[in-house]
């Protein structure tokens, strides 16, 4: 027997409002580029 996991409802985009996703979208660009830039310091650190 095959089933089509549906594990979450889908949500309608209308109910976030695109400043909150602009929001997380810059929140994760920026732990994206700290995250690389404390990588890129330990290995000049260590090298």
């Amino acid at each position: 027997m095959y089933a089509a996991p549906r594990t979450a409802p889908r949500r309608p985009q209308g109910c976030v409002p695109p400043a909150a996703q602009l929001l997380v979208a810059n929140r994760a660009v920026d732990l994206l580029r700290v995250n690389s830039a404390l990588c890129t310091a330990s290995g000049r650190s260590r090298g």
